[in-house]
This record gives C-alpha cells, sequence and structure tokens, in this order.
C-alpha cells in the first residue's frame, strides 16, 4: 500500500508541471525466484503499479521508471 499512496502524494505535486516517479523494483518480479516467493510477487507488484500508473498519468506528463 505504501507504495501506491506514495506515488499518489507525488502526483498531487507533479501533475501540473510533470515530473518523473522512480520505483526500485527487482529482476525477480519477472523472472520468479523459488526460495523467496513472497518476494517476487511483491517486485511483480511494483511493476505492474508503475506501468498501470505511467499508462494513466502519461498524459500530464508525469512519468515513472523502475
Amino acid at each position: 500500500n505504501a507504495l501506491f499512496y506514495s506515488c499518489q502524494e507525488a502526483y498531487i505535486y507533479m501533475h501540473e508541471k510533470g515530473g518523473c516517479i522512480i520505483n526500485i523494483g527487482s529482476v525477480s518480479g519477472i523472472i520468479p525466484l523459488s526460495k523467496v516467493f513472497i518476494y517476487s510477487c511483491s517486485k511483480a507488484a511494483v511493476h505492474s503499479i508503475s506501468k498501470n500508473l505511467a499508462r494513466e498519468w502519461g498524459k500530464d506528463k508525469v512519468t515513472k521508471m523502475i
């Protein structure tokens, strides 16, 4: 939840002038690791949230990087 809420707060300040939000992901979000399943799931969520918010907020010149 913290990732989503912090992105929303950043958007409040960036939607008028634009900007870039950088989220820290991991390769294990793309290629899951079997011994750290929960970690891989959480990093996949970071990737998914970032891509979806970039698509939605791109019209306001707010970009997202992973």
